[in-house]
């Protein structure tokens, strides 16, 4: 609903999707990730950005951006549709449950309207697993296809991976598993390894010794449960609520999720004998796991839980005996509805941090040779291709940079304005610069200290503020 609102597509919404829309467009310029920029993923997630990204020589940045927003879209409700499907042997209920829930529950919905990496991981686990219930021994190369190609985008497919080997041992055997895992690290070497041999000493520093040693964001359990709530739509409830009921309402959730596994443990079946249930239950607690031990946490992570945990109250729900559906049904149905309607209010009232702006901020960047700024503030100024092809000194992932080139800092801060190396490094992009972009509220970078502040703004004065975006410009022009 917000991308029907003037200039909201295109609007700053978030840091990822710039860094990975950008990583895509530096890329079809001719710039590598790991070897000419930093890049703290595995190369997958810039892969499938790469058609989007060549609309922005068509259509320009801003365009880019929203064609990657709709694509994203689309992954949702194939997600959404997925769950469904798997759902459907287990009834009408089941499916209004799991489908249902997955569709109107707010972090799915914040999280699936913008490039971000858990949507692409969700749609990987539950394309194999549809795969998986059809197909079953036949699928067992195009389920190591998809894993591997999750795996690629984030690594924490992985985990998805080994459980369904383990899937995959079970009910076929031990060659179908090496099968299975033979596909897998195919998929993985077929994309991964033509980065890592241009650049093995870079690419292994940012995907894996910078994301190792980052401190992370110390976020509390019950900081991680709270971005399950249900009202977050409506902040006036929300607000009234307090966090740890939710950290209740998700640890009942799981439970009920985890019941088909329970029972299968206690009457001691034979994993080759599990339902497919348990395998989910299996999945959402390793999911569940992860989110609880990351020392860094973010909103879109929580997400990542969502596909395994519908899957698994939809089923329990299915087993309800039908005198306790008659009063769980419209209980189910209202609650579904509320959490829609706060999802409407909340889009239509608080679209995003910024309104408008955009077509203002590229017109105002056409004058410009090289631009500073983060890659969200450049593509939404269309600045993105021409700092390329000038050949200006920026960041793709300015945090990214951060993270991976101060090693030393990073062990102890998620701050980058802690860091020497990267502020010095800001101001050496400045120096080349005769345009800068800085966040909201469009003051000066809010990195800096006051005496930045004051050298900052003896070389560039401020002319507007466009979509909450300051356009600032040399002061000698």
């Amino acid at each position: 609903m917000p991308f029907f609102l003037p200039d909201e597509i295109t609007a700053v919404r978030e840091y990822d999707d710039g860094v990975m829309l950008g990583a895509a467009i530096a890329m079809l310029a001719g710039r590598a990730p790991y070897a000419d920029f930093y890049y703290l993923h595995p190369p997958g997630s810039v892969l499938t950005l790469l058609p989007v990204a060549g609309a922005a020589w068509v259509w320009g940045e801003p365009a880019a951006m929203a064609l990657a927003r709709v694509a994203l879209i689309v992954v949702a409700v194939a997600n959404t549709a997925l769950i469904g499907y798997l759902l459907r042997h287990y009834g009408w209920f089941a499916v209004a449950v799991g489908a249902g829930a997955y569709a109107v529950w707010p972090v799915g919905v914040a999280t699936e309207r913008t490039v971000l990496l858990e949507p692409i991981l969700n749609l990987g686990l539950l394309v194999a697993l549809a795969l998986l219930q059809t197909w079953r021994r036949h699928a067992v190369i195009a389920v190591g296809v998809c894993l591997g190609v999750a795996t690629t985008v984030k690594v924490w497919a992985i985990i998805d991976v080994a459980i369904v080997a383990l899937v995959v041992a079970a009910a076929f055997g031990v060659r179908k598993l090496a099968t299975f895992l033979i596909a897998v690290a195919a998929t993985i070497a077929a994309i991964c390894l033509p980065f890592f041999l241009s650049a093995p000493a870079n690419m292994w520093e940012q995907v894996v010794v910078a994301q190792l040693v980052r401190v992370g964001t110390d976020a509390t359990l019950v900081q991680r449960a709270d971005q399950f709530s249900l009202a977050t739509g409506i902040h006036a409830i929300d607000l009234r609520i307090p966090p740890e009921a939710w950290l209740v309402v998700l640890i009942a959730l799981i439970a009920i999720g985890s019941l088909p596994l329970v029972e299968d443990i206690r009457r001691r079946v034979s994993p080759g004998a599990w339902t497919e249930a348990s395998w989910w239950a299996l999945i959402l607690l390793a999911h569940v796991l992860v989110l609880v031990i990351s020392r860094g946490f973010f909103y879109h992570y929580a997400s990542w839980v969502l596909a395994p945990l519908c899957l698994s109250v939809g089923y329990v729900a299915s087993l309800l005996p039908r005198r306790a559906r008659l009063w769980v049904r419209p209980v189910v149905i209202a609650t579904l509805c509320a959490v829609l309607i706060a999802d409407v209010i909340g889009s239509v009232r608080h679209p995003s941090a910024h309104v408008g702006g955009t077509e203002q901020l590229a017109e105002w960047s056409h004058g410009r040779t090289c631009v500073a700024g983060g890659a969200s503030q450049l593509i939404a100024a269309d600045a993105f291709r021409r700092n390329l092809a000038n050949d200006c000194s920026f960041d793709v992932d300015g945090l990214g940079a951060y993270l991976a080139g101060d090693l030393a800092t990073s062990g102890w801060t998620d701050d980058p304005s802690r860091s020497t190396w990267w502020r010095e490094r800001q101001f050496e992009m400045l120096a080349e610069s005769d345009g800068a972009l800085t966040p909201a509220p469009g003051g000066p970078p809010w990195w800096m200290s006051d005496d930045e502040v004051r050298r900052f703004e003896a070389e560039f004065e401020q002319v507007g503020v466009f979509g909450g975006i300051g356009a600032w410009v040399r002061a000698d022009e």
